[in-house]
């Protein structure tokens, strides 16, 4: 069984439904984390959050939540590092 994370913001919205239709190839399972702000601190679109919530709900083998931004980190690799822990922690595969 496999598992995959997709670590995704609204500005990739474009390539949302592409990506989850070759992941639902070979994937069991789809976790999508979601920060309720872009990395660098600017609050996600509302509306472009509700268009990927549409799209992702296209697919049963995805799971999306979002999680609360903690303000500016040091290092800008943060919110991405917590991304792959929160979408690890879900996991239910390897």
């Amino acid at each position: 069984m496999i598992t995959s994370i997709l670590q995704y913001s609204t500005i990739d919205i474009k390539f949302l439904e592409l990506n989850l239709r070759q992941l639902s190839k070979f994937s069991d399972e789809i976790i999508i984390p979601i920060c309720d702000h872009l990395f660098e601190g600017e609050p996600e679109n509302e509306e472009l959050l509700q268009q990927s919530i549409e799209i992702i709900s296209k697919f049963d083998k995805c799971k999306a939540f979002l999680f609360e931004y903690q303000g500016k980190q040091s290092n800008p690799a943060y919110y991405h590092t917590m991304s792959r822990l929160l979408g690890t922690m879900e996991a239910k595969n390897d």
